[in-house]
């Protein structure tokens, strides 16, 4: 599902900085991984090049068998709508759109009708326990349940998400027993390890 081969990034500047150098990593379906380090070891510049939010110096990576190495942009923007779903350490919810609002955007882009959308949308918010907040705004919720609107939102892929990632405080555990849309799928989140930074 989620495969990466040699792959290597540098960041060129007056001193070069390698953020990865030769990593290989394989995550199937139904895997969990946590990516767990110190602040600068390269836990989000990882992610990123999973997430096709960058591009990898050297190496390959492949998101359910296709080669993200030479697709142009608009083919890597199809990839990240359809195959992998972002919860952000921040949440990046739009401030003057509701929960159900927040969640539905995304859906909009597939090009999916008005009632599948919010039907979707109702039902990944109720799968994270926020059925009753529909109509709120980010501000109007605490912390924690912006973040389940955020997962909700990742949520959206099912039934054919190749990947779900986290990256930061927001990483979200799944445990045996928790709904889950697809559990088939791949999920892979990053933290700061015991020594974490601020």
């Amino acid at each position: 599902m989620i495969s990466l081969s040699s792959v290597s990034k540098r960041f060129d500047g007056k001193r070069q900085v390698i953020a990865l150098d030769a990593v290989d990593l394989q995550i199937d379906k139904g895997e969990m991984v946590s990516l767990v380090g110190p602040s600068g070891s390269g836990k989000s510049t990882l992610l990123n090049l999973i997430g096709g939010l960058d591009r990898p110096s050297e190496g390959d990576i492949r998101i359910d068998g296709t080669l993200l190495r030479g697709i142009n942009d608009d083919e890597l923007t199809r990839i990240r709508r359809d195959k992998i779903g972002f919860i952000f350490q921040f949440f990046n919810l739009l401030p003057t759109l509701s929960c159900l609002e927040n969640v539905a955007l995304p859906l909009h882009l597939r090009g999916w009708p008005a009632a599948k959308i919010n039907d979707r949308s109702r039902e990944l918010l109720s799968l994270v326990k926020l059925d009753n907040r529909l109509e709120h705004l980010p501000e109007e919720l605490s912390g924690g349940e912006r973040q389940r609107v955020a997962i909700a939102r990742a949520f959206r892929l099912s039934p054919d998400p190749a990947s779900r990632r986290a990256n930061g405080q927001s990483g979200f555990e799944h445990r045996r027993g928790d709904s889950d849309p697809d559990p088939r799928a791949a999920r892979t989140a990053a933290g700061h390890g015991p020594d974490r930074d601020a």
